[in-house]
């Protein structure tokens, strides 16, 4: 699976299941205070079966080497800490993000965006000159108040981050802006899906917002197989 390739309507309709079974009614929505006068919304749902405690635990034991590849630390028995269905949820995790990493790493220079590898993450900064390069001057000149795009992978998931402009020009309609962020940001559908999801559940598809907004898109496996869920979503400050 291809982080910069489009994926079939049956991984879109397979996402959709779980998507549409997490902002079923189960979301809590709380205000979130920012910069601007605005009031944002962040919806805050953990539906994933790699749960934060979870996360929390084997933060310390991954490591994500400088070609971008997590690993867990050999020198730790995590037969003792975790259990064998966690441990197993964890190394799909794991194969599944150096997978979309590597693929992330080695189409850089084919696609728009600048890919940086830190302690935590594999990241990949857009500009929105290379999203909309007929708008080249009037875009960069607005950045500042537009937001940042980029896509941090982690081990568990992703935090998406998309300026004013791609969400105003996502739409309005989830299965629409699923196509969209998925042809426009080079990523497989089912992500693009869980980040219409999100944006959807929170009100923002369709809105003409402050600034960019802020995504968290975790990872759960059922029978064996991944799927991508929307769990928090945010504005990004000033």
């Amino acid at each position: 699976m291809s982080f910069f390739s489009k994926k079939a309507l049956s991984l879109i309709l397979s996402t959709t299941l779980v998507t549409s079974s997490v902002f079923g009614g189960s979301a809590a929505v709380f205000a979130n205070e920012v910069e601007n006068p605005v009031t944002s919304q962040e919806e805050s749902v953990n539906e994933s079966n790699l749960s934060q405690e979870l996360i929390d635990t084997m933060d310390q034991y991954i490591i994500l080497n400088e070609s971008g590849e997590f690993f867990i630390d050999p020198s730790v028995d995590l037969s003792t800490i975790l259990s064998e269905e966690e441990l197993k949820n964890v190394e799909e995790s794991i194969e599944n993000a150096n997978t979309l990493n590597s693929e992330t790493i080695e189409n850089q220079d084919v696609n728009p965006g600048n890919v940086v590898i830190n302690n935590e993450s594999v990241t990949l900064s857009i500009y929105d000159s290379e999203l909309f390069p007929q708008n080249n001057g009037a875009v960069m000149a607005r950045a500042y108040y537009s937001g940042v795009t980029k896509i941090s992978s982690y081990w568990w998931g992703f935090k998406i981050y998309l300026s004013k402009t791609v969400v105003n020009t996502a739409g309005s309609a989830a299965i629409g802006a699923a196509g969209y962020l998925a042809s426009t940001l080079k990523v497989p559908h089912p992500i693009g899906y869980a980040i219409a999801a999100g944006l959807g559940a929170a009100g923002y598809l369709g809105t003409n917002i402050p600034y960019g907004v802020e995504l968290r898109i975790n990872k759960t496996f059922v029978s064996s197989k991944v799927r991508y869920i929307p769990t928090g979503v945010k504005y990004q400050s000033k």
